[in-house]
């Protein structure tokens, strides 16, 4: 799991110029890979980020995230 974190934040200092990713999604990312199973959020939790909650279309969602 270590590894995946640092793996996605070297990636993120990569792009961070060019703004690949939204805040949204990049925080969602590194809240889903802590290391601690408690600070993980559930579904539930998930479900009510703003990334998802801007979620409206498998079109808008591919044009975030791929």
């Amino acid at each position: 799991m270590k590894k995946a974190v640092v793996y996605f934040n070297d990636k993120l200092k990569y792009v961070k110029g060019k703004r690949k990713f939204s805040k949204e999604f990049e925080k969602l990312v590194l809240d889903c890979l802590s290391s601690k199973e408690s600070k993980r959020p559930s579904v539930v939790d998930l479900l009510q980020r703003p990334f998802f909650r801007y979620a409206k279309n498998l079109k808008w969602f591919q044009r975030r995230v791929l």
